[in-house]
């Protein structure tokens, strides 16, 4: 099977060559020198070409002299005997002769006396390379000539047009093969400048840049930019780009909006004799010879004439002309077609229409004013989605969404939402926003949430405490309560404005975000409420206990503010394999009922090996709550710190989402629970104890995933394993104590376990098992826990 031969060649092979080497025994004596009768059988072409003549079988043999020599058996052969029987059946029969095995010693280079040996030996990737871990070291007769057209090519690229590279192969007493590549450099050709002729000066800088031949000395530091003719001095005379670069010269007057021109090098020598190239830039339209020395500024920029807009049906045009970058043009303006390039491929990204042309009309016209006409053809900007899903930790849910990109004609994007999981799961929200993608056609984007209400009913992780009386009739107990429920109603309203770093740098552009948001809204918190049992009329007559929650406590107002910045260089969002990304906030509040601030961290990164099969991944995040006056959680702030992280839900680890093998809410820190008014939480005399989270938080995320089988069906299925580390304490610093106290701590969780991934064209769909050895199931339950998902949990 595919994946055996796979496993075969990326671990097998390679740690068999290791050990031959390690041990300085025979090369034969390798792995990667076997003959594999599947991989011989492989090679003939009878079925692809549907053909048994004997021209077919002498391809076939030719194919299998091949695999012999890519195998070490380059000094074997390969004869084959036809036979043709009437009735048109053939029979074939090939006769392989495995030679002596001649793997690649060492590898020279002779004759270059300008440059050292082991630099171009390094700067080249040949395929003649010594047997080593990653390289068998077998080398054919092709591969060598290749060797050598790569040899003069990058010696070409130096300024020695005129080299000469021979290559020869000999064997050592060993046995083992000894390359040598012999080159004769000949003279080598260094530029002394670039001289500017005609054309318009101000672009000087850009042609410079556009040019082969302003690279500058190899061996000297890169300017970034040159900016006159001197700088190219040293750069190598390459007589094969002299034509390309005037087509580079003739596209940077293009793109910077001017007439078409004609461009032409000419290779000349100054007094001295030292070499440099000529530029010569004319109008196309005049036919004047490039020998005709135009005085500078005889090329001149367009200039900007009419605007048409055409086939917007619902856009405004003006919308249009502010995404192109044309809003504040006027006619007689410098036309800049790099920028309207560049507006015209936002337009495009929008995703609100079909197709989108630009045309210059009137450049070959000779009044030097250019003309702007862009076609749009509009597509449907309205949807409505309904749709399913299903998590082990939030349940069952129905999403349903309305959309509009294009309201008013404006790009605004209005949306209405909808995830029910009342009676079928444990989190409801209901939410419309209005966004605006890019304001006033800047790289800012704002968002605004009139209305959003949501509704959670998770378990509360409640431990119910007697405590001891001191007269010592009445001894401690406690026990947990795990029906007991901990609900949240929230209805609020939200701004952010988002900042995404454009035209600055390829490594932050579409990359770096910074932004801040705004949040006011109430809350009506549960703290330990009854369980309802599903679809029960209990739970029908209270909603799902939604009634519950309004029945007990009255709502608190909550605002904050949420600074933040962030980084994304992941290639694929729903099937990530290479990239990183991070982000940081800040989340606080000015009410004097519970200031706090929650410092957030988050990264994550993906790296994929072993023929693009292999993929390690990383996550990483972290919280650190700050509240109450004394700005620690001392003991007589231990109210403010419990309400202000409940308020957050920053950091509950255990769960789907964070450490898969412990209860959800169930790690923390144990201690009293108070309501919303501050106050302990009370029932039957007894004073609620239970799990909170704590003030620090981290949860660490690391998984292996390997794609078994590709396309299967409609996506790859995928093995993976992972584990979880997840913290929770008011103390940064982690007590470690005695191994009993490690065991049974909440404040930590740790699981390991093994999951499989269906990568679908939306996303994973992710079913994990999961096994935590310091976790204490209840009498009854799995030792293990059942997760699954649509999506990764980083």
């Amino acid at each position: 099977g595919g994946w055996l031969r796979w496993l075969r060649e990326t671990f097998v092979e390679p740690c068999s060559r290791l050990l031959q080497l390690m041990l300085g025994a025979p090369a034969s004596s390798a792995a990667d020198t076997l003959l594999v009768e599947d991989d011989l059988r492989k090679r003939l072409t009878f079925a692809q070409a549907a053909s048994a003549d004997e021209a077919e079988a002498q391809l076939g043999a030719q194919q299998v002299r091949d695999y012999l020599t890519a195998r070490g058996h380059g000094a074997g052969g390969v004869d084959f005997v036809y036979r043709r029987y009437p009735g048109g059946d053939v029979a074939v029969d090939f006769h392989l002769r495995p030679g002596e095995v001649t793997p690649v010693d060492h590898v020279r280079l002779l004759g270059a006396r300008t440059l050292p040996a082991e630099d171009v030996l390094d700067d080249i990737a040949l395929a003649s390379v010594p047997r080593s871990f990653t390289s068998p070291g077998f080398v054919t007769a092709e591969q060598l000539d290749d060797d050598v057209k790569r040899l003069v090519a990058w010696y070409g690229r130096q300024g020695f047009p005129e080299v000469g590279v021979t290559a020869h192969a000999s064997r050592e007493g060993d046995g083992n093969v000894v390359i040598v590549f012999v080159v004769d450099e000949g003279p080598r050709f260094l530029l002394e400048r670039v001289v500017l002729q005609g054309g318009d000066p101000v672009l000087a800088p850009d042609v410079l840049a556009a040019l082969v031949h302003c690279t500058g000395d190899p061996a000297a530091p890169r300017l970034d930019r040159p900016r006159r003719g001197t700088d190219c001095r040293g750069s190598p005379l390459l007589p094969d780009e002299l034509d390309p670069d005037a087509r580079r010269v003739e596209a940077t007057y293009a793109a910077r909006g001017y007439p078409p021109v004609q461009a032409g090098l000419d290779l000349g020598f100054d007094e001295g004799g030292r070499a440099q190239v000529r530029v010569t830039v004319t109008p196309k339209r005049t036919g004047a010879a490039r020998d005709d020395a135009l005085p500078p500024g005889a090329v001149k920029p367009l200039r900007l004439g009419e605007i048409f807009v055409e086939g917007n049906l619902d856009t405004d045009r003006e919308v249009l002309l502010r995404e192109m970058g044309l809003d504040q043009a006027h006619p007689g303006d410098h036309l800049d077609p790099t920028a309207i390039g560049k507006g015209v491929a936002r337009l495009r990204r929008t995703g609100l229409y079909s197709r989108v042309d630009l045309e210059l009309l009137g450049v070959d016209d000779g009044d030097d004013v250019a003309h702007v006409r862009v076609t749009v053809e509009e597509r449907s900007s309205s949807t409505v989605d309904l749709s399913a899903g299903f998590s082990t930790q939030q349940f069952f849910s129905l999403r349903l969404e309305g959309r509009e990109k294009n309201l008013w004609g404006s790009m605004f994007d209005a949306s209405a939402a909808a995830d029910i999981g009342l009676f079928i799961g444990r989190a409801s929200q209901v939410r419309t926003q209005l966004r605006w993608p890019r304001v006033l056609g800047s790289d800012m984007s704002l968002s605004f949430t009139p209305a959003a209400l949501s509704y959670t009913d998770a378990p509360a992780g409640i431990v119910k405490s007697v405590p001891s009386t001191t007269a010592g009739q009445q001894a401690g107990a406690s026990w947990s309560l795990p029906d007991a429920r901990r609900r949240l109603l929230s209805a609020g309203t939200s701004l952010s404005l988002d900042w995404r770093a454009a035209g600055i740098n390829p490594l932050v552009d579409d990359k770096l975000t910074l932004g801040a948001a705004i949040e006011a809204r109430s809350d009506w918190l549960q703290v330990q409420g009854d369980y309802h049992a599903p679809l029960s009329v209990e739970a029908l007559a209270r909603v799902d206990g939604l009634l519950d929650v309004l029945d007990v406590v009255d709502p608190t107002l909550v605002v904050s503010f949420t600074p933040r910045v962030a980084y994304s260089n992941i290639d694929n969002p729903f099937d990530p394999r290479h990239g990183l990304g991070f982000e940081l906030f800040v989340r606080t509040s000015p009410l004097t009922l519970a200031p706090y601030a929650v410092v957030g961290a988050l990264a994550r990164g993906y790296a994929t090996t072993f023929g693009d099969r292999l993929t390690f991944a990383g996550g990483l995040r972290l919280r650190w709550g700050i509240a109450g006056e004394s700005g620690r959680c001392a003991v007589g702030d231990q109210q403010r710190c419990e309400w202000a992280l409940m308020q957050n839900d920053l950091l509950r680890p255990g769960g789907d989402r964070t450490v898969r093998g412990v209860a959800e809410n169930g790690v923390g820190v144990v201690g009293i629970r108070y309501d919303q008014a501050l106050s302990p939480v009370v029932l039957k005399r007894v004073v609620q104890t239970g799990v909170r989270p704590g003030t620090f938080g981290a949860v660490l995320n690391l998984e292996t995933r390997f794609t078994l089988v590709r396309q299967l069906f409609l996506g790859d299925l995928k093995p993976a394993l992972f584990t979880d580390i997840g913290v929770s304490t008011d103390d940064a610093a982690i007590p470690w104590r005695s191994v009993d106290d490690f065991l049974t701590d909440p404040r930590l969780a740790v699981s390991v376990g093994a999951g499989l991934r269906y990568v679908l064209p939306v996303g994973p769909l992710s079913l994990d098992i999961a096994w935590s050895p310091f976790d204490e199931k209840t009498a009854g339950a799995l030792p293990v826990t059942v997760s699954g998902a649509l999506g990764y949990i980083f």
